[in-house]
């Protein structure tokens, strides 16, 4: 989030969050350096710039900078990506 800034603390390059959140060559848009990439509308109801780390039985960190959001979702049972999208648009919607 803030491109590797925190609160005036650089924590990592800025260039670092662009090379992650640009889709690898052949990756039809769906990951990024290690990062998987919403950029062709996985989760239909969510912005196109999320992208996401995704771990062991459905543990996740979403990074959406155009909603200034870092959703961590800490569960141990793998969800489906219908349910992963409600769950973020659920979300969104009760922080506006």
């Amino acid at each position: 989030m803030n491109k590797g800034d925190w609160n005036g603390n650089r924590i990592f390059s800025e260039s670092w969050s662009d090379y992650v959140a640009k889709p690898t060559i052949n990756s039809n848009g769906t990951y990024g350096a290690h990062f998987w990439l919403n950029a062709e509308g996985k989760y239909e109801d969510i912005p196109t710039d999320l992208y996401s780390v995704n771990g062991f039985q459905g543990q996740r960190i979403f990074i959406i900078p155009s909603k200034d959001l870092v959703i961590v979702r800490t569960g141990l049972k793998e969800q489906t990506d219908e349910q992963f999208n409600t769950l973020l648009k659920e979300i969104i919607v009760s922080i506006r």
